[in-house]
């Protein structure tokens, strides 16, 4: 059988070969389209495999606002790293509204600084926690991150070689919405979402837990006389 993964010199040849006819300025967005196609498949398949666990988390004293990593795409979960010499060294931190937290925390004086409680979304860049810190902190943040794609320093990745039907009907799909071809969206729009999407999630789940005992769940016990 043929290597059906995708180095970017293969897809991006592909996605010029699929047109009856193609212009210079579909061939020059083709990177821009391999990306948003990565980037739909990435959100859709919501894969463990790219999440990051950084314990490096800054939070100032006296500050609100916390910088996020820059390859953040989505956050899991935000823990206060309270020290080792503490009965819990991770306090986990309540995520809720802004206004919400505004609402709860609404002195920032320094009599009432505090260990922080929760936390929020506030830009592209930053989340707001509170109440403010009164002592300088790190914080362990579990996050989906944005993986690194195919680009022409970059001819491999883990969405081109363990995904490569599914990659390529979402960029697929992206070409045909940039070319103006409605019908020939839709059907990839199917064929992505009732066919390939499924069939990738099943299969990577069922990777996932070959050999591994479900959560909780007991491993075997040897029947008697067999030790």
């Amino acid at each position: 059988m043929a290597n059906a993964a995708w180095t970017y010199n293969t897809i991006i040849q592909a996605l010029q070969d699929w047109p009856v006819q193609t212009n210079p300025v579909y061939v020059t967005n083709l990177p821009r389209l391999l990306a948003l196609g990565e980037l739909r498949l990435v959100r859709d398949l919501n894969l463990e495999i790219f999440e990051v666990v950084d314990s490096t988390v800054a939070i100032t004293i006296g500050t609100r606002e916390v910088p996020k990593p820059a390859a953040l795409m989505v956050v899991r979960s935000f823990h206060l790293n309270v020290g080792v010499s503490s009965a819990v060294p991770y306090k986990y931190l309540k995520q809720r509204s802004y206004d919400f937290c505004v609402a709860a925390y609404p002195s920032q004086a320094l009599a009432d600084r505090a260990e922080p409680e929760m936390f929020a979304e506030l830009s592209e860049t930053n989340w707001y926690v509170v109440p403010s810190a009164d002592a300088a902190y790190t914080a362990t943040v579990r996050y989906v991150a944005r993986p690194t794609g195919l680009t022409s320093s970059n001819q491999t990745s883990w969405l081109g070689t363990y995904c490569p039907d599914a990659l390529f009907a979402a960029v697929l799909m992206e070409s045909e919405h940039y070319l103006k071809a409605d019908d020939r969206y839709g059907d990839q729009k199917t064929k992505y979402y009732e066919e390939l999407l499924p069939n990738t999630t099943a299969e990577l789940i069922r990777l996932k837990r070959s050999g591994e005992l479900a959560p909780y769940k007991r491993a075997a016990q040897p029947a008697k006389g067999a030790e």
